[in-house]
C-alpha cells in the first residue's frame, strides 16, 4: 500500500493562513505560556504559525510575508495580534481585534 505522509496534514493556502480567524483557532491549540521573539522575522509568532501550517522558507516583516521568496501581504491585524510576548497574550490581542476583521 502507498503511503502519503500529507495525507492527514491540514492543508491551507497561504492566503486562508492569513486570516485572523485561522490565526485565532490556531492560538487556542498552543500552550498560552509559549514564548517567542516578536521581532525574530523568521521564528516570530507568524513565522511559527505558517511553518506549523507546512510553510518552509518563511520570513516575516512589519507589511508582508516571504515564503519561499514570494510575497504575500501581512494585514495590520495579524501584526497587532503578533506583538506579544507569548501566545496567550497574542491570543488575547487577536480576539481583541476580531471585529475589525469582519468589517
Amino acid at each position: 500500500m502507498l503511503v502519503n505522509p500529507n495525507w492527514d496534514r491540514n492543508e491551507i493556502t497561504v492566503d486562508a493562513a492569513l486570516t485572523l480567524e485561522n490565526l485565532i483557532a490556531w492560538l487556542r491549540m498552543q500552550p498560552p505560556e509559549t514564548t517567542y521573539g516578536y521581532c525574530d522575522n523568521g521564528d516570530c509568532l507568524i513565522a511559527r504559525y505558517l511553518k506549523g501550517h507546512g510553510f518552509t522558507n518563511v520570513r516575516v516583516y512589519p507589511e508582508e510575508v516571504r515564503i519561499d521568496g514570494r510575497r504575500h501581504r501581512l494585514s495590520s491585524l495579524l501584526n497587532y495580534a503578533a506583538h506579544a510576548h507569548n501566545y496567550g497574550e497574542a491570543l488575547e490581542r487577536a480576539k481583541s481585534k476580531r471585529w475589525q476583521s469582519n468589517s
